[in-house]
């Protein structure tokens, strides 16, 4: 893949310049390139690499691109066991989520969540957990509410009784019995 640089492109662009011998710069692309498909091609972040050699073979050129800020932020996120998804890694690397999902990246971020899909031992915040004494209270108030509303059901029930009793008594149909 061809390297484009564009200031607007949200990517790290390394260059890098060899001044060689001529009997060289043939071997020096070939080691650029073979590095290039076999290890940094497979880099999380990874956009392109470019191999540049002049006319009288005494330069080579290697261009490489990643997405700096997106590769540090799945770095860290993955380093702390966090989960990691599209919307972490935005917030962590001050990018839009749209921007990611239309980035070579996403395939890399996808990667990494189905690795941490089940896997997370994290345990919620103090915030969002419950104190044993807060979990009986809590136990406590509602006992009392239901020995309450069973008390009010049994008064309803007595009051329905009387009331279809009266009823009878009056000779009044009663849809109840």
């Amino acid at each position: 893949m061809t390297a484009t640089i564009d200031p607007a492109a949200r990517v790290y662009t390394a260059i890098v310049s060899f001044t060689l011998e001529p009997d060289q710069q043939s071997a020096r692309v070939e080691a650029i390139r073979t590095f290039s498909d076999e290890v940094v091609c497979h880099q999380p972040g990874f956009v392109s690499a470019s191999v540049h050699a002049n006319q009288y073979n005494t330069r080579v050129i290697n261009y490489a691109q990643e997405f700096q800020a997106v590769t540090r932020a799945m770095r860290e996120l993955d380093k702390s066991g966090q989960p990691i998804n599209i919307s972490r890694v935005a917030a962590a690397a001050g990018v839009s989520r749209q921007w990611l999902y239309d980035s070579p990246v996403r395939a890399e971020i996808e990667r990494l969540r189905e690795r941490h899909v089940g896997t997370s031992s994290r345990r919620p915040p103090a915030k969002q957990t419950s104190s044993e004494a807060s979990l009986r209270a809590q136990n406590e108030a509602l006992r009392q509410r239901l020995k309450e509303m069973r008390k009010e059901s049994t008064a309803l029930r007595d009051a329905l009784e009387r009331a279809l009793g009266r009823l009878r008594e009056l000779g009044q149909p009663s849809n109840y019995g």
